[in-house]
């Protein structure tokens, strides 16, 4: 999940011809290379034999951001903890905009 943050460009605005290595549900967690075309994103797993797939680029693009947003929720929650507090800050999402 420290990866998505890092993708944070990536996974909230991906432009056309963009490509990145992430973990991505896929039958299972797996390390999968995702690049962003004109009507479609593809998915295509590096290991295993797990055939390429095809979303459309508006349900796509839904989806890595809502990849990001979950990492940047469980990335404050852990912060939170590590401080002794029981819950995230309220304005938790100013901190990962």
């Amino acid at each position: 999940m420290k990866k998505h943050l890092d993708l944070k460009d990536f996974l909230l605005s991906p432009k056309m011809s963009d490509r990145a290595t992430t973990w991505y549900y896929y039958e299972g967690w797996r390390l999968c290379e995702i690049s962003i075309g004109s009507k479609f994103i593809h998915i295509k797993p590096l290991f295993g034999g797990y055939s390429k797939k095809k979303i459309g680029i508006r349900k796509g693009r839904g989806i890595l951001k809502d990849m990001y947003w979950r990492a940047a929720r469980c990335d404050a929650f852990f912060k939170a903890l590590g401080e002794g507090k029981k819950r995230k800050p309220r304005n938790w999402e100013k901190l990962y905009a």
